[in-house]
C-alpha cells in the first residue's frame, strides 16, 4: 500500500486542503496542535470509518459544520484506488453517509460498513476484522497512537497477551481448544440424550420374544382351521348342484306367478275402463233425452251482428251530436252572461276608466238597450237548445234499449248454437265408447285364456318350491359356517399382520437405539481424544509458534532499543509474556523509572519489532511498505535524534510517514510537509 494524496474538507482543523504524499521518507512538520495528528486520524478514519472508543463524528467533523469529507487516493500492487467517506450532522448526532471506492476507474457506492469490509478484502486483512472495534494489523503494523502504544506496553497482562494473539494470528489456537471444549460439551450432552433413548432396548427385545409367541400360536388356530373349511366348502358343493336345479325352477315360477299377477292386473283396469264407459254412457244418454226436449230455434246470428252494427253506429252519431249541441249551449250561456257583466257594470259607471272622462246618460242608455237585446235573443237561443237535447236524449234511450234486445237476441241464438254442437259431440261419444267396450271385452277374455295357462303350469312345478327351501335352508347353515370361518381367518391372519408390523417397527426402533448407542461410543471416544491428545497438542502447537515469535520479537526489539539507547548499563529484554523487563546497572528496575527519551525508544523499538514480526508472519497483507510514525522522537536528546536517523536508513519499508515537530529530522527525511494554524484553521505552507 502506498499513499498518493489525502483530500480534506471540514474535517477538525481544516477547511479544504490537500496532501500529496511521495515515496520515502515524509514528515508532516508543524508546532503542537497545528494539525498533523488529524492527518494520520483523517488516513484512519477514510480507511475504517468510525471506530467506537477511537474515532467519533465529534471528533472528526468541524465544530459548527453541517458535512465533510475525506477522500484518499492510494496504490495496491500498481492498481490505483480512491476512498471517500462523508459526514452528516443531523439535530441528534453525526454521522456516516454514504461513501464510495473507485478501483481502477470503476466506481462502486456502499454503506460504512460495506466500504470497510472491501477495503479489508483489498488489504488482504482477515475478514474477522470487519466486525471488531479496531482494525489491530493496521494498529500494530502501519498505525499506532503514542498513547495506545503505551496502553500496549504497561497494559494489563492477559489483555495484552490475548491482544498479541489476535495481532499474530495465533488467538485461533485459544479459540480451536475453546471450539473443542463446546464441542465437548455438545457430545456429552448428545450423548445422555442417546444413552436416554436407548435405554430401553432390551425391554423392547422382550416385547418381540412375546409377541413372536403369541404369533406362532395364532399361527397354530390358523392351520387347524384349513381341514374344517375343507370340509364345509365340499359338503357346499355338493349341495349347490340340487339348488341350482330347484333354484332355476323357483326363478320359471316367480316367473310365471309375475305374469300372472300382469295379466290379472290387465284384466282389472279393462274391467274398470268398462265399468267407467258405462256410467258415461248412462250419463251422455241422460244429457242427449234433456236435450232433446228443449225447442232449439235458432235465428240467422250473421244477420243479428249486422243489425248490432248499424244500431251501435247509429247511437255512436247521435252521441256526437248531442255533444256539439250542448256545447253550443255553453258558448250561448258566455255570450249571455257577458252582457249580464256589461249592463251591471255600466249601471255604476260615471268615468271612463281608461281616458278618466264622464260617461253620460245617453251612452249609459244606449250600452244598456243593446246588452239587453242580446240577453233576450240569448234567453230563447237557449230553452230551444233545451227543447231539443230533451229530444235527442229520449231518442237516444230508444235507440240503446233496441241495441240491448239485438244483444239479448244473439246471446240466445249463441247459446241454442252450443247446445246443438254438444248434442252433436254426446251422439259421437256414445258411438265411441259402444267400439271401444266390445273391444274392452274381447281382451279380457284373451288375458283370461293366457292368465289360464300359465296357472297350470305353475302347477307342475309347485313342489319344488318346498326342496329349494329345504336345500337353501341347509345352505344357508353352510354359508353362515363358511362366513364364521372366513371372519375367524381374517381375525388371526390381522392379528398376524398387526404382531408383525409391530414386530417391524420395534425391529427399527432397536436398530434405532442400537445405533444410538454406537454412537454414543463413537462421541465417548471423540470426546476423550479431544480433552486429551487434540487439546495437548493445539496447546503445544500454540506454545511453539508463541516461543518463536517472542524469539524473533525479542531480538528484533532488543536490536532496535540497543540502536537507540546506545548505553550498557541499561538491559531491555522480554518475558515469557511480552512485559519489559528492565535493569540497570545490574539492578532490577521499572518502565516509571526510564527517562523521557529511554520510554520513547522503548515504545519505538516495540512499535517496529510488532510491525517487522507481523509482516514477517502474514506476508500476504497489503500493508508492508507503508508505516506512520506518530512523534516518535518525543523526549529524544539530539544524540538520540542523530540515532533517529540510522534506524530510518535501516527500515526497508517504501514509505514511511513521520509526525514530529522536531526540526533536526527534517535533515533525515527526502520530503518535508509543513502545516501552520492561524485562526484555528490549518494549511499546508510551502
Amino acid at each position: 500500500m502506498i499513499l498518493k494524496s489525502l483530500k480534506l474538507e471540514n474535517i477538525r482543523s481544516y477547511k479544504q486542503a490537500e496532501v500529496n504524499f511521495p515515496l520515502g521518507k515524509v514528515l508532516l512538520s508543524g508546532d503542537v496542535g497545528a494539525g498533523k495528528s488529524t492527518i494520520l486520524l483523517a488516513i484512519d478514519f477514510v480507511l475504517f470509518g468510525l471506530t467506537k472508543g477511537i474515532i467519533s463524528g465529534n471528533t472528526i467533523l468541524r465544530h459548527g459544520e453541517r458535512e465533510g469529507y475525506v477522500e484518499l487516493n492510494f496504490e495496491i500492487e500498481g492498481k490505483p484506488i480512491i476512498i471517500k467517506r462523508t459526514l452528516k450532522r443531523s439535530s441528534e448526532a453525526i454521522q456516516q453517509d454514504a461513501g464510495y471506492l473507485i478501483i481502477e476507474g470503476k466506481k462502486v457506492t456502499g454503506t460504512a460498513t460495506e466500504l470497510k469490509s472491501k477495503i479489508l478484502e483489498i488489504l488482504n486483512y482477515p475478514p474477522e476484522f470487519l466486525t471488531k472495534g479496531k482494525a489491530l494489523i493496521y494498529r500494530y503494523t502501519v498505525y499506532t497512537p503514542q498513547e495506545e502504544m503505551k496502553e500496549i506496553l504497561l497494559g494489563e497482562e492477559e489483555i495484552k497477551l490475548n491482544t498479541l494473539r489476535r495481532v499474530f494470528g495465533i488467538d485461533k489456537y485459544k479459540r480451536v481448544v475453546e471450539n473443542s471444549q463446546i464441542l465437548v460439551r455438545e457430545y456429552n450432552f448428545k450423548r445422555k440424550e442417546l444413552n436416554a433413548y436407548a435405554q430401553d432396548i432390551n425391554l423392547l427385545k422382550n416385547e418381540i420374544k412375546s409377541k413372536n409367541d403369541e404369533m406362532n400360536f395364532i399361527f397354530g388356530e390358523l392351520k387347524n382351521l384349513g381341514p374344517v373349511e375343507v370340509e364345509v366348502n365340499l359338503k357346499f358343493d355338493n349341495l349347490r348342484k340340487d339348488y341350482d336345479k330347484y333354484n332355476n325352477e323357483l326363478k320359471f315360477a316367480q316367473d310365471f306367478k309375475g305374469k300372472i299377477a300382469l295379466f290379472e292386473s290387465e284384466i282389472n283396469n279393462k274391467n274398470e275402463i268398462l265399468l267407467k264407459n258405462q256410467r258415461n254412457f248412462e250419463k251422455l244418454n241422460y244429457e242427449i233425452s234433456e236435450l232433446s226436449k228443449e225447442n232449439l230455434v235458432r235465428e240467422d246470428d250473421f244477420v243479428l251482428k249486422q243489425e248490432i252494427s248499424k244500431q251501435e253506429k247509429e247511437i255512436e252519431n247521435r252521441e256526437k251530436e248531442l255533444k256539439l249541441t250542448e256545447f253550443r249551449m255553453y258558448e250561448i250561456e258566455a255570450e249571455k252572461k257577458s252582457a249580464e257583466k256589461i249592463k251591471n257594470s255600466i249601471m255604476n259607471l260615471n268615468q271612463c276608466p281608461t281616458c278618466k272622462q264622464d260617461v253620460s246618460k245617453e251612452y249609459k242608455s244606449g250600452v244598456f238597450e243593446r246588452q239587453n237585446i242580446i240577453i233576450q235573443e240569448t234567453t230563447l237561443e237557449i230553452n230551444k237548445i233545451k227543447l231539443d237535447l230533451i229530444k235527442n236524449n229520449l231518442e237516444l234511450n230508444n235507440l240503446r234499449t233496441a241495441l240491448k234486445l239485438l244483444n239479448e237476441r244473439l246471446n240466445k241464438t249463441n247459446l241454442v248454437n252450443f247446445k246443438i254442437k254438444a248434442l252433436s259431440e254426446k251422439n259421437e261419444t256414445i258411438k265411441k265408447i259402444e267400439s271401444e267396450n266390445i273391444k274392452l271385452k274381447e281382451d279380457i277374455l284373451d288375458l283370461n285364456s293366457s292368465k289360464i295357462k300359465f296357472v297350470s303350469d305353475l302347477e307342475l312345478i309347485k313342489d319344488s318350491e318346498k326342496k329349494y327351501l329345504e336345500i337353501k335352508k341347509e345352505i344357508d347353515f353352510i354359508i353362515d359356517r363358511q362366513r364364521a370361518i372366513a371372519i375367524k381367518k381374517t381375525s388371526l391372519t390381522e392379528k398376524i399382520n398387526s404382531i408383525q408390523e409391530f414386530i417391524q417397527r420395534q425391529e427399527k426402533e432397536i436398530a434405532r437405539k442400537e445405533k444410538s448407542l454406537q454412537e454414543s461410543e463413537r462421541l465417548s471416544s471423540l470426546v476423550s481424544w479431544l480433552n486429551g491428545k487434540f487439546t495437548e497438542m493445539v496447546l503445544v502447537m500454540e506454545k511453539n509458534i508463541m516461543k518463536k515469535i517472542h524469539s524473533d520479537f525479542s531480538i528484533i526489539f532488543g536490536k532496535w532499543f540497543n540502536t537507540l539507547i546506545d548505553d550498557d548499563l541499561i538491559q531491555i529484554y522480554l518475558d515469557e509474556n511480552f512485559n519489559l523487563k528492565i535493569t540497570q546497572n545490574g539492578y532490577d528496575s521499572e518502565y516509571l523509572n526510564l527517562s523521557g527519551g529511554e520510554k520513547t525508544a522503548c515504545a519505538l523499538a516495540y512499535r517496529l519489532a510488532l510491525n517487522q514480526v507481523i509482516n514477517k508472519m502474514m506476508s500476504h497483507i497489503r500493508t508492508r511498505d507503508l508505516i506512520i510514525l506518530d512523534e516518535p522522537t518525543d523526549g529524544f536528546s539530539s544524540e538520540q535524534l542523530d540515532r533517529m536517523k540510522l534506524v530510518l536508513d535501516e527500515l526497508e519499508i517504501k514509505q514511511v510517514i513521520i509526525v514530529s515537530h522536531e526540526s533536526k529530522i527534517e535533515s533525515f527525511v527526502d520530503k518535508l510537509i509543513k502545516i501552520e494554524k492561524k485562526q484555528h484553521i490549518s494549511k499546508m505552507i510551502n
